[in-house]
């Protein structure tokens, strides 16, 4: 059967690649609602810390925070380039935040910067218990009902795979059908050193983003039964 995910695949890894440009210039984050004298100084944000899981094109691992902007929108303020264990205790938590926005030099992320004076967890949030020593695994999904929430977040997934094709973005990637055990069917791709056929048929274990409902973000993270 043919594969119904074939050209639905977001080219993660050429997002990737765009992403290591140069930085041009600063973007103050006005759609924050700072003026261009407030983002000089100290400031004081509260959003949603999280760490990327796996890394990605040239080793990223990001750190970041998701804040919400006076549009009702969510924008995405970059932390850190690679995981620092002295905020795993605050991975997917809400938190508070006092910083300064600043502009990187060189090869940079294009994206507005937050350097991090400070985090901890807003009124009301529940802290690990134990705190976390490592980076903490994203929840297991297993339906669609658990995969809707996570739209747009890290998750485990244990999924059997159904079919790997070809990448039509590239013939060094593969595009594999996999269904939750709930029969929920979904599209992800991946390197074919991950991906290779001898998967087909069989349970493994991906961590990655979710993309959509129906797809999941470019993995290699990809562990057989």
């Amino acid at each position: 059967m043919g594969n119904h995910c074939s050209g639905k695949q977001q080219n993660d890894t050429e997002t990737q690649e765009i992403a290591q440009c140069v930085s041009t210039g600063f973007s103050p984050a006005q759609d924050l609602g700072f003026t261009e004298q407030q983002v000089q100084g100290k400031v004081t944000l509260h959003g949603v810390y999280d760490v990327d899981r796996t890394a990605g094109g040239k080793a990223l691992q990001a750190g970041t925070l998701l804040v919400s902007n006076p549009a009702g929108g969510q924008s995405t303020l970059i932390l850190s380039y690679r995981p620092e264990p002295k905020y795993f205790q605050f991975v997917e938590k809400q938190v508070t935040v006092v910083g300064q926005f600043y502009s990187p030099n060189g090869q940079a992320v294009n994206g507005d910067h937050f350097n991090v004076h400070s985090m901890k967890l807003q009124p009301g949030e529940v802290p690990y218990d134990p705190l976390p020593t490592e980076l903490p695994d994203p929840p297991l999904v297993t339906c669609y009902d658990e995969l809707l929430p996570r739209v747009g977040w890290w998750v485990t997934a244990d999924v059997t795979v159904e079919e790997i094709e070809v990448s039509n973005h590239s013939s060094s990637w593969r595009e594999a059908t996999v269904t939750l055990p709930d029969g929920t069917a979904l599209c992800v791709s991946g390197g074919f050193q991950a991906w290779k056929d001898n998967l087909v048929g069989r349970e493994v274990r991906l961590i990655t983003k979710v993309n959509s409902v129906d797809t999941l973000a470019f993995t290699n993270a990809v562990t057989a039964w």
